[in-house]
């Protein structure tokens, strides 16, 4: 995994997040589920266990997850 695959999948979450946001923490937007954050946050954590220099904050912010 390299920082362009990073950069791709986190563009590819963010289209996906769903337009009217309402997060209080969790992960609900207009009472639906929002999978693409849960799915940006897993990544996450997995990538910072794989790559000793990778960035979770910069990666979920490409993502447009704000934690």
């Amino acid at each position: 995994m390299n920082e362009q695959d990073c950069k791709a999948i986190a563009k590819i979450l963010k289209a996906e997040r769903p337009a009217l946001e309402d997060c209080d923490g969790d992960y609900y937007t207009a009472g639906r589920y929002d999978l693409s954050t849960s799915i940006a946050c897993e990544l996450a954590d997995y990538f910072a266990t794989q790559t000793s220099n990778f960035n979770r904050q910069q990666f979920l912010n490409a993502c447009g997850v704000d934690e």
